[in-house]
């Protein structure tokens, strides 16, 4: 189980952590697309472009088309639309092909692959400012662009031609059927006249009646025959309503440059696309991933994370429960590791932003609120940085003690909060793992865990300094704080081996991570501490 860090403002490292752990993602994204516009940049040489220009006549703007037998309402279709998608119709594109020998002519498998490669190289445009639909035709060489778009213009201004012959052999055929019907018509009605003037008593105004009616489909004969002669005249002279404006020619056509900066468009996108991805999906799952890393790897008992503030605990009376949790969370898993009475724990620091300092000092501070007797040691001689945290001076301490200069008592101050005592690091020493060696601290860490319940130290890295390895010898437990942002599994597996051939345990990890949070103090005159806002 690991605390969630994220009340403690870790957002912005959990994106860092999780774009790191998964850089490959990004970058396998950003070289698909790289390749994929390498591959469409290569693929799709230096071509050239025609353009054929067709014209439609005025009065075939738009076509008005019934929807229904009973609808007076009817929609209008528009001939320029209608025509692109004719013109892009694989039926066009294959007549072209068969006639122009198109399959042999590109050296294609079969039809159905010429007609995908037609799909790509042509391109059907609506200018409304010249009110033109223009062909335009894409190809290796210019004789082939401006050949492939004037095929496709003719042959569709020849399947216009030939709609435009049907529909006037079609008027006239149904002319010729309605005459046909007229004739008959008027022969069947002159024969009942003739048998009703043949009675004895013939009736007049029914054949008065019927006369008119002669009358009638004479005239409309007559109105036929001259609507038949008309649509024969048109249907010699039938013409579509579409022309070829002009034809594309080789030397007028213009070369299309290579689309150079498609590989680098498309491998930024797939990089954009990996970081949105990780913003989105792969942020909120850093730190157990990060836990379940190094639990894996090296096998501890204890991850943690410790939110570390500007000001040092051991001087705040009052501590705000986003900061403090995260270490009261570290001090039940401390209790939960394997023990006596007393446990000697050693704090190392696994780089140099990991605020060891800071981190040991406030979980000593919460152990110690918990009821516990806590005893903390600088154990770094060559650096110390705890006196400052504890307004305490670095002499006595420790280096003076195991060389025999003073006694335990002299070395111990009491800090403001109850149960914790601290014990400075001392004057530096040329050789301080001799003196971590030496029975003085055998017998000091028998000492403090006699009176305490924990006994905490706080060492360097056992990669730089070998007084570490020493003190993990004699230590229960070892713990190693590392920055949040900069902690390397290398680097903790590196440490973990190092104490381990020294005789230690690298019991657990705790991340560092600073965080902005105002404090605010009362005046100085009252020495108090006011809580964390």
């Amino acid at each position: 189980m690991v605390l969630n860090q994220n009340a403690a403002g870790y957002s912005f490292t959990d994106f860092k952590f999780a774009l790191r752990a998964r850089w490959t993602t990004v970058v396998l994204l950003g070289a698909i697309l790289l390749t994929a516009g390498s591959y469409l940049t290569v693929k799709k040489p230096i071509s050239y472009r025609a353009v054929s220009n067709l014209a439609f006549a005025e009065d075939v703007q738009a076509i008005p088309v019934f929807r229904s037998s009973t609808d007076v309402r009817p929609m209008t279709i528009d001939v320029k639309k209608q025509a692109r998608t004719e013109l892009m119709s694989g039926v066009l594109f294959l007549k072209v092909a068969d006639k122009y020998d198109l399959p042999e002519r590109w050296q294609m498998r079969n039809r159905a692959a010429t007609l995908e490669r037609m799909r790509r190289q042509i391109e059907i445009v609506y200018d409304p400012k010249a009110d033109l639909v223009q062909v335009i035709a894409h190809d290796d060489t210019d004789e082939g662009a401006a050949m492939l778009a004037n095929a496709i213009a003719m042959e569709f201004v020849d399947q216009k031609k030939f709609e435009a012959r049907l529909k006037a052999e079609e008027r006239i055929r149904n002319l010729n059927f309605e005459l046909e019907s007229r004739r008959e018509e008027v022969v069947s009605v002159e024969g009942e006249i003739a048998s009703l003037r043949a009675l004895e008593n013939p009736p007049v105004e029914q054949i008065e009646n019927l006369r008119r009616g002669l009358v009638q489909d004479a005239h409309l004969i007559r109105s036929l025959e001259a609507k038949h002669q008309l649509a024969v005249i048109e249907q010699r002279e039938a013409a579509p309503a579409v022309s070829l404006l002009t034809k594309a020619v080789p030397e007028e056509t213009a070369l299309v440059s290579q689309r150079w900066y498609l590989p680098t468009m498309l491998g930024l996108l797939g990089v954009a696309l990996g970081v949105i991805f990780i913003g989105l999906f792969a942020v909120r799952g850093t730190q157990l991933q990060i836990a379940a890393n190094l639990k894996n790897t090296l096998d501890l008992h204890l991850i943690g994370f410790a939110p570390v503030v500007s000001y040092p605990l051991v001087r705040l009376k009052r501590i705000a429960d986003k900061i403090v949790e995260p270490y009261r969370y570290l001090r039940e898993s401390i209790r939960k590791l394997p023990a006596a009475d007393s446990s000697f724990i050693q704090a190392i620091s696994a780089n140099s932003d990991s605020q060891l300092a800071d981190v040991i000092s406030n979980l000593c501070v919460v152990m110690a609120e918990a009821g516990s007797s806590v005893m903390l040691i600088d154990g770094n001689l060559r650096d110390p940085q705890l006196y400052k945290l504890f307004d305490a001076a670095n002499h006595p301490g420790l280096s003076d003690y195991l060389t025999g200069e003073m006694r335990l008592e002299e070395t111990v101050v009491k800090s403001r909060k109850n149960n914790l005592w601290f014990m400075p690091s001392g004057p530096p020493r040329e050789d301080p793992s001799s003196l971590f060696s030496g029975k003085r601290m055998e017998d000091l860490v028998y000492d403090m865990k006699s009176r305490f319940d924990y006994l905490i130290m706080t060492c360097p890295s056992p990669l730089s300094f070998s007084e570490t390895g020493i003190v993990a010898g004699i230590a229960d437990h070892t713990i190693a704080v590392s920055s949040y942002q900069k902690h390397s599994e290398k680097t903790l597996s590196q440490i973990k081996q190092s104490l381990e051939s020294s005789g230690g345990l690298l019991s657990g990890v705790i991340l560092s991570q600073s965080i902005a949070v105002p404090i605010k103090k009362k005046p100085a005159q009252n020495r108090r501490e006011k809580a964390l806002a």
